[in-house]
């Protein structure tokens, strides 16, 4: 773990967690029952002398994690950095921007003035999800797990290098063999191996690692929705439990810096 830092004056700790769907809400799940919600809440109440800002940050491809947190760490200034290693880009191939590999945040902002400008040229309201940025775009194979790897050390760096947050590994879920959402064959080993890397990463980094996998698995079927991978209100709830004991023990570590 990087070494504690005191808090800012105003008793605040920011957070930033990068990830895909399963930081928001979906069918089943409302915003307000996510795991980043819910550990808002228990760290909250367990350190009520403190304010704390979870900034949520979609991570479409780990190919942009890298400028992604040069451009957040400048931005935003964060206390704690929580990097979620997700086993899809692995198990999938996934259409990545050439832009987005390089300025991922200067895309977000394209995309939206863009489908603003388009909408205006056809005098119509209805903004369009597809815009001329998709003509980039190209498909890129599925990771292997030594490049995700290399992604995931680079970000680390990044944070290391810039001497502020602390970085919190967030390993992937398990996999139900019953979903229905048609990932590969090979899928279960896949979900194994990726886990495995994030933690064999933690101890090569040094950094906190939350083994989500492992948890879900010790709590049993019902932590995710029925034939599918995403996690269910009982499984944010778990797994909120535990970014709060991982979150919590860091922060009292700053907490005491401080004092």
């Amino acid at each position: 773990m990087n070494s504690p830092q005191a808090l800012n004056k105003q008793k605040t700790v920011n957070v930033l967690f990068l990830g895909q769907c399963l930081q928001y809400g979906y069918p089943g799940v409302d915003d307000s029952e996510t795991f980043p919600h819910v550990a808002k809440e228990t760290l909250s109440r367990r350190f009520p002398h403190l304010t704390f800002n979870f900034n949520l940050k979609y991570l479409y491809h780990p190919v942009g994690l890298k400028p992604i947190l040069a451009h957040r760490l400048m931005m935003s200034n964060p206390d704690f950095v929580i990097i979620s290693v997700s086993a899809i880009f692995v198990a999938s191939s996934w259409r990545v921007s050439y832009i987005y590999e390089i300025a991922p945040e200067v895309l977000d902002t394209a995309r939206s003035f863009l489908q603003k400008v388009e909408a205006k040229m056809r005098r119509e309201d209805f903004r369009s999800p597809k815009t001329a940025l998709d003509n980039l775009f190209t498909r890129r194979a599925p990771l292997s797990i030594e490049e995700y790897r290399n992604y995931l050390r680079e970000g680390i760096e990044t944070c290391r290098n810039a001497n502020q947050p602390s970085v919190v590994l967030m390993g992937p879920s398990h996999f139900d063999e019953d979903t229905h959402e048609g990932y590969p064959l090979e899928s279960p080993d896949i979900w194994l191996s990726v886990n495995k890397m994030a933690l064999e990463l933690g101890e090569e980094m040094k950094v906190s690692v939350i083994d989500t996998q492992g948890l879900l698995l010790d709590c049993g079927r019902e932590t995710l929705l029925p034939n599918s991978i995403k996690y269910s209100r009982y499984g944010h709830q778990m797994v909120a439990l535990e970014v709060d004991r991982v979150l919590g023990t860091m922060v009292a570590s700053l907490d005491a810096v401080d004092s």
